[in-house]
């Protein structure tokens, strides 16, 4: 084994056989604060050390985010301060923060101990305009001199205030509606939105460079989140934990769910997907589309079983930040400028779409938006047709100008 590999949290587990088994596990004393998974088995074979350093270092990089704040509510603190109210939306029975998503919740929790550890010891009751504008200033200072900056951060925690402060006004919490109007008229500054999307030569680079490394999975996973405009939470899907939910793929306490599996394709070659994030249908020609249709052939008929994008060395899902850190790594390769993101896949294919001449109605129908007009909710003859629509356009489009 390298001596020197940056695998922090790393430990190796002797089997009866005289094999080892990698683990990686959490520090004691983030661990005795409450953090989970204390304990993590590293499925990977244990020559691959590559594989099991990257695991390693993102687990101990979601560790030590979580150590900075915590992410469980102060219990007991006083009544009438800002982390009472916190408390209290964290743990009523009727609060919205009961009805999110487990991953949604899991950054409401942090952006929750956030505000508790800036200003959870306040009176709701003193504060003033000027707190709250002192407040976001602050947020957003730059952590260090000549960097950018936190913007985002800095909204987030405005967005949280706002949050638990407009349901202290459903719970009749004393000061809330007052703190409610003054930050109704409270402006902050958004966060600029992402202007990057790879283009269509960037994504065919990504594609080839991901085949040469042997990395099948990723380049799959690239044409669907371009041509398809899959979300990545829907190409890999996620990690959820398991609680009492029964059958699926599950491993360390978490079930995988939410994503493209083999079931979603039919014989036609038509992908019909229900997004997590909005539950709203995206139907899909593959046919239609000669990147994603190119990567299904790659995979023989009897292997069509289970999650449509495997991690190759593991043999399971990938994990978010997994399936991040091993694009970016292939997309440098390909010569793809690090300003340019995973994410932005799927806007770079409604770009495409949009520049192509498709009907900005039949592209919102074809990536599933939830901000598109009422019309837009048709049945599935609709969607479908939308997105064979988007798809010839984005076809012709590529003609017309020779990239084909």
């Amino acid at each position: 084994m390298k001596e020197d590999m940056d695998a922090p949290g790393l430990k190796w587990r002797q089997r009866a056989d005289g094999g080892r088994v990698p683990y990686w596990v959490a520090r004691t004393d983030i661990a005795k604060r409450g953090y989970e998974p204390k304990t993590v088995r590293l499925h990977y074979a244990p020559d691959d050390l590559e594989a099991i350093a990257s695991r390693c270092r993102v687990l101990q990089a979601e560790m030590l985010e979580w150590s900075k704040i915590g992410a469980k509510p102060i219990a007991g603190a006083a009544p009438g301060t800002i982390a009472h109210l916190v408390e209290m939306y964290q743990t009523s029975e009727f609060s919205p923060y009961r009805a999110v998503k487990w991953n949604t919740r899991r950054q409401y929790d942090l952006d929750c101990a956030k505000l508790s550890k800036a200003v959870g010891k306040r009176l709701l009751s003193a504060v003033t305009f000027a707190d709250i504008h002192r407040w976001y200033e602050t947020a957003k200072r730059p952590k260090k001199e000549g960097q950018p900056e936190q913007l985002r951060s800095a909204h987030g925690l405005m967005t949280m205030l706002r949050m638990v402060v407009n349901f202290g006004v459903l719970a009749e919490v004393p000061e809330c509606d007052r703190l409610a109007g003054i930050l109704s008229k409270a402006r902050f500054k958004v966060p600029k939105p992402r202007k990057e999307t790879p283009s269509l030569d960037q994504v065919r680079a990504i594609i080839d460079a991901a085949h040469a490394a042997g990395a099948h999975s990723i380049a799959f996973g690239q044409a669907l989140q371009f041509e398809g405009m899959f979300r990545q939470s829907s190409v890999t899907g996620q990690w959820e934990p398991a609680e009492n939910s029964a059958g699926g793929i599950r491993l360390n306490g978490r079930r995988w769910a939410d994503g493209l599996t083999w079931a979603h394709l039919d014989s036609e070659g038509l992908i019909d997907f229900a997004t997590s994030k909005t539950g709203r249908e995206m139907k899909i020609d593959t046919t239609l589309y000669p990147l994603i249709s190119a990567e299904i052939a790659r995979v023989k008929q009897e292997d069509r079983i289970g999650p449509m994008i495997i991690d190759e060395r593991s043999g399971l899902p990938y994990s978010e930040k997994e399936y991040s850190k091993r694009w970016r790594k292939i997309a440098t390769a390909a010569g793809v400028p690090k300003e340019v993101w995973n994410r932005d896949s799927r806007a770079g294919g409604i770009t495409e779409g949009r520049d192509a001449g498709a009907a900005v109605e039949d592209v919102s129908k074809h990536a599933a938006h939830t901000d598109a007009t009422i019309t837009s909710r048709v049945y599935d003859r609709g969607e479908l047709e939308a997105s064979r629509r988007v798809a010839t356009k984005r076809k012709e489009h590529r003609e017309r100008v020779g990239n084909v």
